[in-house]
């Protein structure tokens, strides 16, 4: 039979309204009672509900993951690992991923993520670049954003990048070492930070070793 709160709450000798507070990590109750609830709690084998936990709590226990239809391709790996990396890191902190996938030329009219509307995600993760309309919707409805391989002018969110800079200099480089002289450079979105971050340092690169550019 499986175990219910009631059930730890009579084993550690406390209420149910302090079991709930313990398992949503209250500070209000001391250590030595989280100690033995939480003892309770793994010799019962006791899973509390999510809904349970998050009515206590106030959170949805729920991150968003959002990037367009284009990255979320078999011939783009790239979002897909960063999406599992990112599944991998929630689940080890109790926490579920919400996917979904906006058209890149996304507009005002188009409607926003449900998990958006519905208010079910404590944050949302962009990966890759999303047209500015939809940040700013998002924006509006007071969610906290994380980017990744991105960047925008809004000075709200937690951005993590890479030196791509750097990269196409590196890269660049190391042709230039095996003595190479036409050096091209091949990107998909020049819009996109990232790309046009590489093609910057390629550029860089080029200059430095005197090599001519040609645009093709």
């Amino acid at each position: 039979m499986k175990s219910t709160i009631k059930d730890v709450a009579k084993k550690a000798g406390v209420s149910i309204a302090t079991v709930s507070l313990v398992i949503s990590d209250n500070d209000r109750i001391s250590t030595e009672t989280k100690k033995k609830v939480l003892k309770v709690i793994k010799s019962l084998n006791y899973y509390p509900s999510r809904s349970a936990r998050d009515l206590v709590s106030k959170k949805t226990g729920n991150i968003g993951f959002i990037l367009t239809d284009d990255h979320f391709l078999r011939t783009e790996p790239f979002y897909t690992r960063i999406f599992l990396g990112s599944e991998f890191e929630a689940r080890d902190g109790n926490y579920y991923i919400l996917l979904t996938t906006v058209r890149s030329n996304y507009s005002k009219n188009d409607p926003l993520p449900r998990f958006v509307l519905d208010r079910s995600v404590d944050g949302i993760i962009i990966a890759g670049k999303v047209p500015n309309t939809l940040i700013d919707r998002i924006l509006e409805q007071k969610i906290p954003i994380v980017f990744v391989d991105y960047t925008t002018n809004a000075n709200c969110c937690s951005q993590i990048l890479i030196d791509n800079i750097h990269g196409g200099i590196l890269a660049t480089d190391h042709l230039i070492e095996l003595e190479h002289k036409n050096i091209g450079f091949i990107g998909g979105d020049i819009n996109h930070p990232s790309i046009s971050d590489r093609l910057n340092g390629y550029k860089q690169a080029l200059e430095k070793a005197e090599l001519n550019q040609k645009r093709i």
